[in-house]
């Protein structure tokens, strides 16, 4: 019986004094890349994007309003994108709504 109670004393100080698990590594950044494409400008605007998504190997989305602004960096977030790099955005529309949710990313 003592033997027993020794052996369940010693693995019980060995398992309270193993070193604690390390941190699950971080899933990797999820990057989009967000064009205004609608506007003077719009086609170099886009294709610097496009340049640009596919350097960065990220999603690419084009908007055509305001509405879609708000609505396609709302569904990034939502999505678990950790950056959006914009062309052309309006912050305050597409952005600020977000309330830190993602890194943006103003590329122009």
């Amino acid at each position: 019986m003592t033997k027993l109670i020794v052996a369940t004393l010693a693995g019980l100080v060995a398992g309270l004094s193993a070193a604690p698990e390390a941190p699950a590594p971080r899933a990797a950044d999820r990057v989009a890349v967000v064009v205004d494409g609608s506007g003077p400008g719009a086609e170099p605007r886009i294709a610097a994007a496009r340049a640009d998504a596919r350097e960065r190997h990220a999603a690419l989305r084009i908007t055509r309003t305001l509405h879609d602004q708000l609505s396609v960096t709302s569904l990034l977030a939502a999505e678990r994108y950790t950056t959006i790099v914009g062309y052309g955005l309006e912050e305050s529309v597409a952005i600020a709504p977000l309330h830190g949710a993602v890194t943006y990313v103003d590329a122009g």
